[in-house]
């Protein structure tokens, strides 16, 4: 990962949903399979809602939820 201004958390995972876009990443306590692919999905929805409401890249935005998967967005 660079020090570029452009990278971030999400861009050093970025390469590894797409090699592992089909694998699980993780497991909901009910059993339910999260993907790779779906993290990177959701995640782009989210960012997609964030900027159809006027936040730009650099941007903070601060979350505070309970620690579940449904708080991934999934």
């Amino acid at each position: 990962m660079t020090a570029s201004s452009d990278r971030n958390l999400f861009h050093a995972f970025q390469a590894q949903f797409r090699r592992r876009a089909e694998r699980v990443a993780l497991t909901a306590s009910d059993g339910t399979a999260v993907t790779y692919q779906d993290l990177d999905r959701v995640s782009a929805q989210i960012a997609n809602m964030l900027t159809a409401r006027g936040l730009r890249p650099g941007d903070r935005v601060s979350v505070q939820v309970a620690k579940s998967v449904p708080a991934l967005g999934l």
